[in-house]
């Protein structure tokens, strides 16, 4: 399955989702005036430059970034059973126009890539980054605004990506200085979406591993890029998505007990709240992809 969403002119995303048994072989050639931003959401992604026989491998949350401005090449993209990819490509100057206000980090890559080819895979395992990545996955069969939500994601996914702390902010960013704190928030993520039906209090989950409540918020939103309510729901709500792309004739109110709403209506309402289509809607446009 392959979705493209044409956001602007020279602003291109394409989702593509492997549902097959054995891998996706394509072709894909760049347009020289585009840095392309290609992302494993979900599995493992291969890319072979046949001419010189260079082989990268991205796995989930991995990205590559590919700029060649000066010839149009082709590469191989293998993408492997039962796996899924985001391709983002933008012009150059529309990519620069975006981030010219932003810090030196981003100024240092406008610096290096400018008038030359660039390929750089960066290896990453970064939670705000694979929740956005999954947003997109997710959101990309779905029929209400879709390119408006894909958009906005896409800039979350570049301000991910090229922000970087001041030298001050550093300081004060506890988890990249502290890897017990880390991990302790990290625990705090765990236990929490263990139990899908019920949210751990606050407090309960502080005590659990070990951090006050203001040090356990602070670190998760930092860590995970929402506080630990919103991000709890928006874990149950993918996990429902999930769910339904798994059973076509799953039932929808045993469905929204399992995430833990009393009543089917008000699972309804969020889940519509966060995808733009009912339940029921998105089960209907995932049969009429399948035929």
């Amino acid at each position: 399955m392959v979705n493209d969403f044409n956001l602007e002119e020279d602003f291109v995303v394409q989702v593509i989702v492997n549902e097959k048994g054995s891998a996706r072989i394509s072709n894909f050639r760049n347009d020289k005036k585009c840095i392309y931003f290609k992302f494993a959401a979900t599995g493992s992604v291969v890319y072979e430059w046949p001419e010189n026989k260079y082989i990268l491998k991205e796995e989930d949350g991995d990205y590559l970034i590919f700029y060649f401005p000066n010839e149009s090449i082709a590469v191989e993209e293998r993408l492997k059973a039962k796996s899924s990819m985001i391709r983002i490509g933008i012009s150059y100057d529309k990519f620069h126009a975006l981030l010219a206000k932003s810090d030196d980090y981003s100024n240092r890559f406008f610096s290096d890539v400018k008038s030359k080819n660039y390929v750089h895979l960066l290896k990453t395992n970064s939670e705000p980054l694979k929740v956005v990545l999954n947003d997109i996955l997710m959101s990309s069969r779905l029929l209400s605004n879709q390119e408006l939500f894909i958009k906005g994601k896409t800039y979350e996914l570049f301000s991910l990506i090229f922000h970087r702390p001041l030298k001050a902010q550093e300081n004060s960013c506890p988890f990249l200085m502290d890897n017990e704190y880390f991990l302790k928030v990290k625990q705090a993520k765990d236990v929490l979406i263990a139990n899908k039906s019920s949210a751990t209090p606050i407090a309960e989950l502080a005590k659990k591993v070990g951090l006050n409540t203001k040090k356990l918020k602070e670190g998760f939103k930092q860590i995970y890029g929402k506080p630990i309510y919103q991000y709890f729901l928006d874990y149950k709500l993918t996990f429902a998505l999930e769910q339904l792309n798994k059973n076509k004739d799953q039932s929808i109110k045993d469905l929204s007990y399992l995430v833990g709403y009393s009543s089917p209506s008000h699972f309804i309402e969020a889940f519509k709240k966060k995808f733009g289509v009912t339940p029921k809607q998105y089960l209907l446009t995932k049969s009429k992809d399948l035929h």
